[in-house]
């Protein structure tokens, strides 16, 4: 999916990138359009998905600059802890 958005492939707002723990990365974007999101879902199955509106990473795309800071579940958070 994420070689589809850089190319192009489908309409789609900025797209900010999430720096996560072990190097891992992901993009949070807007399609914009809304058969192109259905193509999408049958094309790249189970290699994205739609936040909802009460999710930290939905409510912060608008409010930061070009990346957003991973955000920790309390319970992922607890068994980091324990480790």
């Amino acid at each position: 999916m994420w070689d589809a958005l850089k190319a192009g492939e489908f309409k789609h707002s900025k797209i900010k990138e999430v720096q996560g723990a072990c190097s891992s990365s992901w993009a949070i974007c807007d399609l914009l359009d809304e058969h192109e999101l259905t193509m999408a879902l049958l094309k790249y199955p189970n290699s994205f998905r739609i936040l909802a509106p009460n999710e930290i990473y939905y409510q912060e795309y608008d409010e930061r600059g070009d990346w957003i800071e991973e955000q920790w579940e309390a319970e992922d958070e607890r068994d980091y802890e324990l480790e």
